[in-house]
């Protein structure tokens, strides 16, 4: 039976990959490289902060540690938040009320840091919706390892196969599928190229998702 879902953040609640990449490039810029969209879709998009972090090092041999790196980019998108937040994904505060309204828990299990979950917690009501939210440093191991989706479904008070994650990566796919979960995977601009293919079903929006996740609940009853 259908008890809960669990969503992830950026990508599938919020537009923020985007706001990620010109983070990303602006930093390799400083020393004297570039980083392309193509190169951020392929490689670095739907990944945590950490392993980009490492990736973008080895990439364009950056003098600079992980943690160093890590908090530049933390201290940047700090003062992206100050000014704004991240716009919604189209139809992301519709499947929430939805989701409610057919008496399932609803998570975000997310690679993020806590202070982007709690921005958009603030900016967008995401309390009045979900019980709990699984951030980057609430896990010992980060997507694509089954960390955040195993503690999430734990904290609704739920098992495994009762809960659906929602998903946009390769990463969060893998996250989802590795802790046994039903997950359906929405494409974005992003993430269009990467492997879903071990995602249960692929959608292409948030709407159709809204739509799968009923007719699956109404099947579980």
């Amino acid at each position: 039976m259908i008890k809960g879902i669990i969503f992830d953040h950026d990508g599938t609640l919020v537009k923020s990959e985007h706001e990620h990449y010109k983070i990303w490039r602006s930093i390799v810029q400083e020393y004297g490289h570039d980083l392309s969209e193509e190169v951020y879709i392929a490689s670095y998009s739907g990944v945590p902060t950490v392993q980009n972090a490492k990736l973008l090092i080895n990439s364009f041999d950056l003098p600079l540690t992980v943690e160093a790196l890590c908090e530049r980019k933390k201290q940047d998108m700090a003062a992206f938040l100050a000014t704004g937040s991240f716009e919604t994904m189209p139809y992301a505060k519709e499947i929430l009320a939805r989701c409610q309204a057919l008496g399932l828990k609803q998570a975000i299990a997310s690679g993020a840091k806590r202070a982007e979950i709690d921005h958009s917690r603030a900016a967008h009501n995401y309390d009045a919706y979900c019980e709990a939210f699984v951030t980057y440093e609430d896990v010992a191991q980060s997507k694509p390892a089954p960390d955040a989706y195993i503690l999430a479904a734990s904290l609704l008070g739920l098992e495994i196969n009762e809960c659906i994650a929602v998903e946009d990566s390769y990463s969060g796919v893998t996250s989802a599928k590795a802790a046994n979960m039903y997950c359906i995977a929405i494409p974005n601009a992003y993430s269009a190229k990467q492997d879903l293919s071990a995602a249960d079903i692929q959608l292409p929006s948030l709407k159709a998702a809204c739509e799968h996740i009923e007719t699956l609940v109404t099947k579980s009853a």
